[in-house]
């Protein structure tokens, strides 16, 4: 009991508490009952008084509760409280003969449903101790008041009595504690099976209190502690009408919702099972986490818009790029045997600048349409990196912006990848930095493990991206720049995951953009017999 929760040591003082009230409310009763039917008011009288002494004690454990931090301790001294006062109402209402003999019962049965097995079978010996310590203090008459002494009793009687009310203490005793033990034995192994289910549960009582949560619900929501005892409303952070409203109904239910966790206020996407208990006694929800169903969905699109695009880029490079050569041929004979007015200049240079245009925009086209498997051997990184710094350095953007590019990698950075990839993805991630006006851009690797993985950063100081923009980078064919094609991040994304790799980006307006790639090394892909490295 000493690892329980907070949560449920206070439910277990709160029972105490309450099972207190009532049976001292209900030895007053008696009291007074058995005090007018024999005349043992003078008796009776002290036993008045211990049960209001026995209300106070209860209303007094009832204010200090909230400033009790060890719970545990608390709940003990209880028990050891109401086994001593127990023992003297017996001591004063006649001893084994007297009529309180439920008290010693009741206690011995919540501290065996209560405490450990060890501290159950030490209290239960207990209370027969003290049982034996007044049945001698009446038989010797020691300290005994006058009007309970015993009288004509006989010895053997009182002895048989005294033994059997001890083997009935006993017995309640170890039954209690073996009833207590079977049931958290089946509470641990039921909490076992709910905790490695897979999906978050959660079961409300009839009034929306939680009566059970598991690790998986508390991750969904981003909880850090249990929360069984406490009503469902403001649990979820505002977030729970339709799921009481659902719960209110009563019938079994299965829909689709969009949660908020609680630490990253990110929005998770969850199946939610409601299935009501036997008897309209409460609910049990079943929250399943659809983030991978739906990353696989949008893989799959992903996947189904490459195909198209592969598709696509046949036929455009079959039809269009013979005559658009052709056509760029004849621009220049007619420029070089014309004698063109400035003023047409112009516009015959605007007509071979669309031109090459249309050229590039099926050129990526061709590239992302047959993007080879990756050839995984070792790789030097660095070597890769700075070649595509020295072209990166070139281009019309850098040279415009007056643009640095800084390499952070170790000079003996191997990696197990595809050079030629790295480089491509390195050219694509670069030029859009640049394109965005970036004057600072960094390319940053690292080693994350003994078996080829590793993380290569690509950092700028560029204006950043919106989320909306962010969200859709990777679509084929969308760009933010006139000029754009919309391929360059396709591109990196497909050569990633061809290495079965990832790409994270985190971008904010006015504050840069990182690009930060993922290569897990010795994967299922297709991997190069020559070992020798790569450079």
């Amino acid at each position: 009991m000493a690892n329980r929760p907070r949560t449920r040591l206070l439910g277990v003082n709160h029972w105490l508490l309450t099972g207190r009230l009532v049976l001292a409310l209900f030895s007053l009763m008696l009291s007074l009952i058995v005090a007018s039917e024999e005349g043992k008011w003078e008796m009776y009288w002290w036993v008045f008084r211990a049960g209001i002494a026995y209300l106070v004690l209860d209303f007094v454990y009832l204010v200090v509760t909230r400033w009790m931090k060890d719970l545990l301790l608390f709940v003990t001294w209880q028990l050891v409280g109401d086994l001593a006062l127990a023992a003297t109402f017996l001591y004063l209402t006649g001893g084994v003969d007297s009529p309180f003999y439920y008290l010693l019962i009741a206690v011995v049965m919540a501290g065996a449903m209560v405490l450990s097995w060890r501290r159950a079978l030490i209290f239960t010996v207990a209370a027969v101790s003290l049982m034996w310590f007044v049945t001698v203090s009446y038989v010797i008459g020691w300290g005994v008041p006058d009007a309970t002494r015993l009288g004509g009793v006989p010895m053997a009687e009182l002895w048989v009595t005294s033994l059997g009310r001890s083997a009935g203490l006993l017995a309640v005793g170890v039954l209690t504690m073996i009833l207590s033990w079977r049931l958290v034995t089946v509470r641990l192994v039921s909490g076992k099976v709910l905790e490695s289910a897979g999906e978050g549960m959660l079961v409300v009582d009839g009034s929306r209190k939680i009566m059970y949560d598991n690790g998986e619900f508390r991750a969904l929501f981003g909880l850090e502690e249990r929360v069984e005892g406490e009503p469902i409303d403001g649990i979820l952070g505002g977030d729970e009408a339709w799921l009481i409203e659902a719960i209110t109904a009563g019938q079994a239910a299965r829909m689709e919702r969009r949660i908020c966790h609680k630490q990253t206020n990110e929005e998770v996407p969850v199946r939610v099972v409601l299935s009501p208990l036997g008897g309209g006694t409460g609910m049990v929800v079943r929250f399943e986490d659809m983030s991978v169903e739906k990353k696989l969905e949008e893989a799959e699109r992903t996947a189904e818009q490459y195909r198209l695009v592969a598709h696509t880029a046949r036929s455009i490079a079959h039809e269009v790029r013979n005559p658009l050569a052709s056509l760029s041929v004849a621009i220049q004979e007619l420029m070089r045997g014309l004698d063109v007015p400035a003023e047409r200049k112009d516009l015959v240079n605007v007509i071979r600048y669309e031109v090459g245009r249309i050229d590039r925009i099926i050129e990526e086209f061709m590239t992302l349409s047959r993007i080879r498997p990756p050839a995984i051997r070792l790789a030097a990184v660095r070597g890769v990196v700075e070649e595509a710094v020295s072209l990166l350095s070139h281009t019309e953007e850098a040279v415009a912006n007056k643009s640095e590019i800084e390499i952070d990698a170790p000079f003996d950075l191997t990696m197990r990848l595809d050079a030629d990839h790295l480089r491509q993805i390195l050219l694509n991630v670069g030029l859009n930095s640049l394109q965005a006006g970036s004057k600072r851009v960094t390319i940053r690797a690292r080693s994350t493990g003994a078996n080829g993985a590793g993380i290569i950063e690509v950092i700028d100081n560029g204006p950043g991206m919106t989320k909306e923009v962010l969200g859709r980078m990777f679509e084929p064919f969308f760009t933010t720049r006139t000029r754009g094609t919309g391929l360059g991040c396709s591109v990196v994304r497909k050569m990633v995951e061809d290495h079965h790799g990832k790409v994270e980006v985190e971008s904010e307006p006015g504050k840069g953009t990182l690009f930060r790639i993922f290569f897990p090394g010795n994967v299922a892909a297709k991997e190069c017999p020559d070992a020798a490295e790569e450079t």
